[in-house]
C-alpha cells in the first residue's frame, strides 16, 4: 500500500489521473484493509506539485515508518484499473491505493 504520511489533495488527484485519467472524488487516511496487510508498503512521503501524470513523477520514499492503519482509500472520478507509469504501478485494493515500485511491473 501507499501510506498516508503527507498524502493529501494533489497526490490523490494524480493518483487517480494515472488510474483512471481523471481526478480525486474523495480520499481517505489512516485506513486498514486485511485485504492489503499482506503487501509491503511501498511509497511513503509522496510529496507532488498536482500537475504529474503519475505518482513515480512525485517525490517519495521507498522506506517508510508506516504501520498497518496507515494506508489511503481511494476513489476517483471514474473506475480505476491497474496502471503502470514509468517505475510505478497503482492499482486500487478494496478501495485501499497499493503501489508497486521498481522493476519487473
Amino acid at each position: 500500500p501507499v501510506c498516508d504520511d503527507g498524502f493529501g489533495a494533489e497526490e490523490a488527484d494524480v493518483a487517480c489521473r494515472q488510474l483512471a485519467g481523471t481526478w480525486a472524488v474523495s480520499f481517505s487516511r489512516g485506513r486498514l484493509s486485511t485485504a492489503a496487510l499482506d503487501q509491503p508498503f511501498t511509497m511513503d512521503e509522496v510529496f507532488c506539485l498536482g500537475w504529474e501524470q503519475s505518482l513515480g513523477e512525485c517525490s517519495y520514499q521507498t522506506s517508510h515508518d508506516c504501520a498497518g492503519e496507515e494506508m489511503l482509500e481511494l476513489q476517483c472520478a471514474s473506475e480505476a484499473d491497474f496502471v503502470p507509469h514509468g517505475n510505478v504501478a497503482l492499482s486500487l485494493q478494496g478501495g485501499i491505493l497499493v503501489a508497486r515500485v521498481g522493476g519487473g511491473l
